[in-house]
């Protein structure tokens, strides 16, 4: 009877032993869960409603202001129509990572375009990398790339939370997709 009891414990301990590696992994893997990652492609895309107005002229005019004002990036060229209500253009923003031994000031750019309809717009952010000069040479992150090799460190027990290029970048492109939003409501209510 007390092989068995110690039979037993040391299976349970086992099993833990085995269960604690498998969770810590999905725990890591669960921190770039809010990239949306899909197809290859990294698209992030969100719908914006206004229920009190119902004028894609007055909607087209936040958006566009709103964009030009916003200090969390730089707009490149933007070009508009208003007859289809779309606003594109390429944003650059800078933020900070450690994928080696120091911290690194990356700058990201990104495609930003944006539908307008009477009472809703749609904001979609993709084409996205990130770049910093290291001896005079212009290093290039394509983030969809970059994704997948962090996704693969995980899977291989090799990533280090610290160490990723994808966190504080995914941090700061929802932090300008939710701020753009607020901007273009507080834009809108001003009016009235």
């Amino acid at each position: 009877m007390e092989k068995a009891r110690k039979f037993l414990s040391v299976k349970k301990y086992f099993l833990l032993a085995l269960l604690i590696p498998v969770c810590s992994l999905s725990q890591k893997d669960s921190l770039l869960s809010s990239v949306p990652f899909k197809e290859g492609n990294i698209i992030y895309e969100k719908v914006f409603s206004f229920d009190n107005i119902n004028d894609k002229t007055k909607i087209f005019n936040a958006v566009k202001s709103a964009l030009i004002k916003n200090t969390n990036y730089k707009a490149v060229k933007i070009d508009e129509d208003r007859t289809s209500g779309n606003i594109t253009t390429e944003i650059a923003f800078d933020f900070i990572a450690k994928p080696g031994i120091m911290k690194l000031v990356l700058t990201a750019t990104t495609r930003l375009s944006i539908d307008v309809k009477e009472n809703r717009f749609r904001v979609r952010l993709y084409n996205n990398s990130a770049s910093f000069i290291l001896m005079g040479e212009k290093i290039i992150y394509e983030m969809a790339r970059t994704y997948l090799a962090e996704k693969e460190q995980i899977q291989k027990g090799k990533w280090k939370q610290n160490k990723s290029v994808i966190l504080p970048w995914d941090e700061k492109l929802t932090l300008i997709l939710n701020g753009f939003a607020l901007s273009i409501k507080d834009g809108l209510n001003d009016d009235f």
